[in-house]
């Protein structure tokens, strides 16, 4: 049964996933202008904002996904502490 701080966990695990989605999206939306711009023969004055955007999402998604995998560590690693069973994925209900 999950306790209050495993929730709260999975609450923050879910936080920073869309998070990561979203900076994920930053970076797409980014270089989709940036090839589009390109493409058309934009000079690289108006490509360059662009790039710039994308790679300062990608470094915001990644700083994301240590948190993430910080916070997911932390929640396996309490669990393991309390004696939880762990269901492998392959044996999981729908896998």
């Amino acid at each position: 049964m999950p306790t209050a701080g495993d929730r709260v966990g999975v609450a923050e695990l879910k936080r920073l996933a869309h998070e990561v989605r979203n900076a994920m999206n930053g970076v797409a939306v980014s270089l989709e202008v940036a090839r589009s711009r390109a493409g058309r023969g934009a000079p690289p004055a108006e490509v360059y904002p662009f790039l710039e955007t994308a790679a300062q999402q990608l470094e915001l998604a990644t700083q994301l996904h240590k948190q993430y995998t910080d916070v997911a560590t932390t929640l396996a690693t309490d669990g393991e502490a309390c004696g939880a069973q762990r269901t492998p994925i392959h044996d999981a209900p729908g896998a």
